[in-house]
């Protein structure tokens, strides 16, 4: 059973005391709180017990025997509750008691079979399952060491797809008895482990996921106070969906089995630049000095040499002059004789992000025929630089909106706390932009990149919220004073980062909701690669195909990598992205910049990189 992701399963079992409808309403409460499995049982009590005069056994056995034949549903309600899981989403799935109730399972098409801890050493039934090809899993709670290493040993040689549970049958479990760490035991016998529990709350549970569970399987009720053996150690549906939550939650965090190499997230990434600290020049430093420990200073941010650096790096010469108080970098101590060539696409938009302060240094550098100003909340309160513009007058123009505004506000149109200070920030902005016209002296219509909002800080919004969020955007934006620019809104991925901090985003991410926001609102996007094939990942959907919905929506794009649902920043082509496919939807009429993660480095390094990857003969045929 290759289980890569956590399998929940809500054993219903003899929990719905004999009534269809309350079954059908448990599968309701397990469809809903996103469980994979919903679990029954089944026995042929011909075939499972032996006769008896008057039905006589021992108290235990008396007892459980009665409690059975009182709740049991007939075998016939079987396939009207694997129709209704199918109805659902949700999978049926059936403990088989006996051989016979097998053979009537594969009438119903289970997918795969549980084996209960009772029937670990009935090889018969073991058998007859192994008889149907399909994935089975199995409770060892009544078995020794002994017996589990023997029945690995015979599933193996029977080439099975398995998965062994950890267990202790006993309802409720005292805790002390679980002996959770035997789980780390069970995982050198076989890759696919997991835990089915019968103890009060649902810590366990969660410790059994940190110690490399793939199934959890726990029983789940209405009411614990019902006549039942199961019933007092089952889950109410509200700590069954807290188990899941909680349990994913867990799962991810913990990343890969082996890891050998720690990978900084993007966000620890931000903030690592924010917060951090860089080798600085203290003063002018001129081509040939013989760099000392006194020529340099520590100081934040972190966007330059890291201190760890500074011995290795005194005593060379340097061949590059450094400016009081810029970064010092390794390019500085090394002769280049690479000579970057400026790129040829099939038309002049392509372009590089830019900052008020550094557009002419980028210029020089480049030549783009298209620039994107990133600004922050403080360049909308600065004076533009005093320098002459107009070498921007041909040049196609961009703004890219802060996400962050005067006293940490995120830009976000769906809140409804203060809307009219969100509108008040992109009427800035729109300021901002007439105000670069002016200056370069264009009369063209610039264009505005937005990370609108529609994001939530804890969990996803609800389904039935989204289209409100969505209709609260578009009315929003008709407050906003466009006259001489354009707002474009940008896709997003599923869990966005904002200033070091990750979020959930609720909007603008899905390709089919994203157009239907552009048809009724006459709007236009800036397509995000990374964003969209992080949202793929999330989705499990198609990137390339998203990508030729989204085009004819499409005013402008920013070319960017990312592995997975979270890893943005990559370097271009190391990630999922297919630029070729992506490069031959651009139309002419569309401009794009490379979003290169601290592509501005060294002269715009990255920058010339990327261009250089886009550019190469193969990625335009």
């Amino acid at each position: 059973m290759n289980v890569k992701n956590l399998l929940f399963i809500a054993e219903i079992g003899n929990n719905h005391n004999g009534d269809l409808q309350r079954a059908k309403r448990l599968i309701d409460i397990c469809s809903q709180m996103g469980c994979e499995v919903a679990k029954f049982q089944l026995r042929d009590f011909n075939s499972l017990y032996r006769e008896t005069p008057n039905d006589i056994e021992d108290l235990g056995v008396e007892y459980t025997k009665d409690l059975l034949k009182k709740y049991e549903l007939p075998a016939s309600a079987h396939f009207d509750l694997a129709r209704y899981c199918e109805q659902r989403g949700i999978e049926y799935m059936c403990t088989p008691w006996d051989e016979k109730s097998v053979d009537l399972l594969e009438e119903i098409g289970v997918k795969r079979y549980k084996i209960a801890s009772a029937d670990f050493d009935n090889i018969p039934l073991i058998e007859r399952v192994l008889m149907t090809g399909k994935p089975l899993i199995l409770s060892t709670g009544m078995a020794s060491y002994e017996q589990i290493c023997e029945r690995v040993e015979f599933l193996n040689l029977n080439r099975a797809d398995f998965t062994l549970l950890h267990c202790n049958s006993t309802y409720p479990a005292p805790f002390e008895d679980i002996e959770l760490n035997f789980i780390k035991t069970l995982n050198k016998l076989t890759k696919n482990i997991g835990y089915s529990g019968h103890e009060r709350g649902i810590s366990v549970s969660l410790g059994a996921i940190a110690l490399g569970s793939v199934v959890i399987e726990r029983h789940i009720t209405e009411d614990k106070s019902l006549e039942g053996p199961d019933h007092e150690a089952s889950l109410l549906p509200a700590e069954f969906a807290s188990l899941i939550k909680l349990g994913r939650e867990l799962k991810v965090s913990l990343g890969e089995t082996n890891i050998s190499k720690r990978k900084l997230s993007q966000g620890a990434l931000l903030n690592k630049e924010n917060l951090g600290k860089s080798i600085v020049a203290r003063r002018f430093l001129p081509t040939g000095t013989v760099l000392s420990a006194t020529d340099v200073i520590i100081r934040a941010p972190g966007q330059g040499l890291p201190p760890n650096e500074l011995k290795s790096l005194v005593g060379k010469i340097l061949k590059a002059d450094v400016h009081e108080h810029n970064f010092i970098f390794h390019r500085h101590f090394a002769t280049s004789n690479k000579i970057w060539k400026r790129p040829i696409f099939q038309s002049e938009n392509w372009g590089i992000p830019v900052r008020p302060h550094d557009v002419r240094f980028m210029h020089e550098l480049f030549d783009a025929p298209v620039y994107e100003f990133h600004i922050s909340y403080k360049d909308l309160e600065r004076e533009l630089p005093s320098d002459d513009w107009s070498f921007l007058k041909n040049k196609q123009i961009l703004v890219h909106a802060p996400e962050l505004f005067a006293e940490s506000k995120l830009l976000d149109l769906c809140d409804n706390t203060n809307p009219k200070l969100h509108i008040d920030n992109l009427n800035l902005v729109c300021d901002f932009c007439r105000k670069i016209s002016k200056k370069i002296g264009t009369s063209q219509v610039i264009k505005i990149i937005a990370n609108i909002g529609g994001f939530s800080t804890h969990a996803f919004r609800p389904r039935n919220e989204i289209q409100k969020l969505y209709d609260c955007v578009g009315e929003r934006l008709t407050k906003v004073d466009e006259d001489g620019c354009e707002i474009t809104i940008q896709n997003m991925a599923p869990f966005p980062w904002h200033f070091g901090g990750q979020r959930y985003q609720n909007i603008f991410a899905d390709a089919s909701e994203t157009i239907e926001f552009c048809r009724k609102f006459d709007r236009r996007i800036t397509l995000d690669t990374a964003h969209l094939s992080m949202h793929c990942s999330y989705r499990d959907e198609d990137f390339l195909e998203s990508i030729i919905k989204l085009t004819p929506w499409t005013a402008h794009w920013h070319m960017s990598d990312a592995a997975g649902t979270n890893g943005e920043g990559v370097a271009m082509g190391k990630g999922d992205v297919d630029f070729r496919g992506v490069l031959a939807c651009v139309a002419e009429d569309q401009t794009f910049i490379v979003e290169t993660w601290q592509g501005h480095k060294n002269n715009g390094a990255g920058f010339m990189s990327d261009l250089t990857i886009l550019s190469k003969k193969e990625m335009l045929e």
